[in-house]
């Protein structure tokens, strides 16, 4: 716990937007100082976060902690529900607003979401909704234009995977709510890999769900062993967690070229050294839904390891800023 603190305390030092001209140049031009598209935390670090209401005619119900976010291309938000007075009034209704709130009730973004799909699994209800469209304050209306300028100039270049104008906003929205930074494993045992994940969630206690590129060859190991380990990380581990990245297209390897901490309870897969906790999973089903593979598993087995380490979550900088700029602030770890 002290080396988490002292790191914070050290990122905390920094005067962000004054470290140099590059950052007062994007601060001038675009409206934010952070270099980082998705700015990285302590889990449930941010004092007065956003709260996220599902808007039914006049009726509001916090779904803060129900939703989701599984696919960012379209931008696809599950509900786990358990509650059967909302699983009612949701039936027959295709569209649905979410109303991310300040703790004073402004409304500081929202998204209109459109019924795809839905499962019951266990005491849960798994309902999918794909982004229609959004609006948000976290930046000026003159420094979203000027945000919108600067991604059209950019999608001249090539990218895989690029999103349009309205699609970013929606996803930026999805992102104000904090999502884990969590690393996968998968393999036999004896060839493995690693890779970190933000697209996953609980149903429940029991089950739990979470998306992968499809055509990727993490998604392929998923299918392929069935058998995965999802482990929370220290939030101190941000820069190595981000850099497994790249294993989403690696093939398996042998255990001992990954920076492991010993291995899972039940399946005897390799733990980030970073691990706080873990899950033990067991696959059993998929949907497609346009980038993305989204995977259901039973729950076989929790673990904690070290309860003092707080978890790594990230947010997009656009709602950092928004903080920044109201003196809410945080303690970010810029990579």
């Amino acid at each position: 716990m002290r080396e988490d603190c002292c790191l914070l305390a050290r990122v905390a030092a920094v005067p962000l937007g004054l470290s140099g001209m590059k950052n007062l140049l994007r601060q001038w031009t675009l409206g934010t100082s952070l270099r980082n598209e998705y700015v990285c935390l302590v889990k449930g670090a941010l004092s007065n976060p956003l709260n996220v209401y599902l808007k039914l005619d006049r009726e509001s119900f916090d779904v803060t902690e129900a939703q989701v976010l599984l696919s960012y291309q379209p931008l696809v938000i599950g509900l786990a529900l358990a509650d059967a007075r909302i699983i009612s009034r949701l039936n027959g209704q295709s569209l649905v607003r979410f109303s991310f709130q300040a703790a004073a009730g402004e409304e500081v973004a929202w998204l209109e979401l459109k019924r795809l799909k839905e499962w019951r699994i266990g005491e849960t209800d798994m309902i999918l909704y794909t982004g229609q469209r959004g609006k948000h304050k976290f930046l000026s209306n003159f420094y979203q234009l000027m945000n919108r300028g600067h991604q059209l100039l950019r999608s001249f270049k090539p990218r895989d995977g690029a999103l349009s104008a309205g699609l970013y906003d929606q996803v930026r929205i999805a992102y104000a709510s904090p999502r884990s930074v969590s690393v996968i494993s998968v393999g036999d045992g004896d060839l493995c890999n690693m890779f970190p994940t933000d697209l996953h969630g609980a149903m429940g206690e029991k089950f739990y769900v979470g998306a992968l590129r499809i055509g990727g060859k993490a998604c392929d190991q998923v299918e392929k062993h069935k058998r995965i380990v999802i482990s929370k990380v220290s939030a101190s581990s941000f820069k190595e967690t981000y850099a497994l990245g790249k294993n989403h297209m690696s093939g398996l390897k042998e255990a001992s070229r990954l920076d492991t901490l010993g291995v899972s309870e039940m399946w005897k897969l390799p733990l980030p050294r970073s691990v706080v906790s873990y899950k033990e999973l067991d696959w059993k089903s998929s949907f497609d839904v346009g980038l993305h593979r989204i995977h259901f598993y039973d729950v076989v087995n929790i673990k904690t390891v070290h309860p003092e380490k707080p978890a790594l979550t990230h947010i997009h900088a656009f709602y950092a800023q928004w903080r920044m700029n109201r003196g809410l602030g945080g303690e970010y770890f810029l990579r």
